[in-house]
C-alpha cells in the first residue's frame, strides 16, 4: 500500500517556507500521476510494477481520485499503471449539493444550532 498526501501542505504533509503553493484539481492530478510514474520507474520497485492499482481516498478525494483516474486512463492513456478501480469514502462530489447536505448533517448531529 502506498500513501500519497496531496497536495503538499494538507494533512500531515508540509511545505518548506512560509508561502504555500496554489494548487488546482488538475495540477494535483498531474503531481499524483508523476508520483505514481516515479514509484513504478524501472529499478525502484520492479517487483511491484505488474501489481494492480486501486486509487482511494475520502472527503475531497471525491474530486482528486476521479481526476487522477481520468489522467491515467484518458489523458495519458498509460497502460503501464494497471489501474483496476477507484474507491471514495464520504466524498465531495458536487459542492452545490454537498453544501446543502452539510448543514442538515451538522444540525442533526448537534454540531450547529439553527
Amino acid at each position: 500500500m502506498v500513501y500519497i498526501e496531496s497536495p503538499a501542505g494538507v494533512g500531515y504533509s508540509y511545505v518548506d517556507g512560509t508561502e504555500i503553493p496554489e494548487y488546482t484539481d488538475e495540477s494535483s492530478a498531474e503531481d499524483n500521476y508523476l508520483a505514481l510514474k516515479a514509484f513504478f520507474a524501472a529499478g525502484k520497485f520492479d517487483e511491484l510494477k505488474d501489481n494492480d492499482v486501486y486509487i482511494s481516498g475520502e472527503s475531497y478525494a471525491g474530486i482528486y481520485v476521479p481526476f487522477l483516474a481520468h489522467k491515467i486512463l484518458v489523458e495519458k492513456k498509460d497502460t503501464s499503471i494497471k489501474l483496476q478501480g477507484i474507491l471514495v469514502g464520504n466524498g465531495v462530489t458536487d459542492l452545490k449539493y454537498d453544501n446543502d447536505a452539510l448543514w442538515a448533517m451538522g444540525f442533526w448531529h448537534n454540531v450547529i444550532d439553527l
